[in-house]
């Protein structure tokens, strides 16, 4: 099954907003660059002109398509996310509730021309980790930190979120492919020790 994205432009102050040091759009069509163009799509995916998201998002929404089997032409996407999650990122979301935000983005299967529609679920992938407190302050807590780039942006504490999120998949993408980084990281701050 082939998959071909559709980013609407940004609009309004988005454009002069940054992502990981790059404006929006050049971010933007980085992360989108990683996927191939299809000629004959069998999904169309419209990617909102208020949505961010980053190649381990996409991939998640690819996915989660590919994956689909059921008859619905048009499928919209709710990303579902712990409670932490939702509490530090997405809670600021105008159309969330209770752990689950609706995307803006939706996918249309090209061969039809059924209005059959379906809404699909997305786990958001997460590194957690607990945050120890003292007894006497407050109950240890769990910090939750997304591991993929999916939100739509309607403030501007929302663009803070999406720069935090996106830091982190790609340190780890760096990591995976630079050896050296490994070793420096094995080593003592004041180098070899001899």
């Amino acid at each position: 099954m082939s998959i071909q994205f559709i980013p609407r432009p940004i609009k309004g102050s988005l454009l002069e907003r940054e992502i990981l040091g790059e404006s929006i759009s050049i971010f933007l069509d980085g992360e989108l660059s990683h996927f191939a163009q299809v000629s004959r799509p069998q999904w169309e995916v419209t990617l909102g002109e208020d949505f961010v998201y980053n190649r381990d998002g996409l991939k998640l929404l690819m996915t989660a398509l590919l994956a689909y089997e059921g008859v619905a032409d048009i499928i919209s996407f709710n990303l579902e996310c712990s409670e932490s999650a939702f509490r530090d990122y997405y809670s600021l979301q105008r159309q969330s509730s209770e752990n689950i935000v609706r995307l803006n983005v939706v996918a249309r299967r090209v061969s039809s021309s059924n209005t059959l529609t379906e809404a699909i679920e997305l786990s958001l992938p997460e590194f957690k980790t607990t945050v120890p407190m003292p007894r006497s302050l407050a109950k240890e807590t769990v910090s939750s930190l997304p591991l993929a780039l999916l939100m739509n942006i309607t403030c501007e504490h929302e663009l803070l979120f999406a720069n935090q999120i996106a830091h982190f998949p790609k340190l780890l993408r760096h990591l995976r492919t630079s050896p050296l980084a490994w070793m420096k990281s094995l080593l003592p701050m004041g180098g070899i020790p001899f």
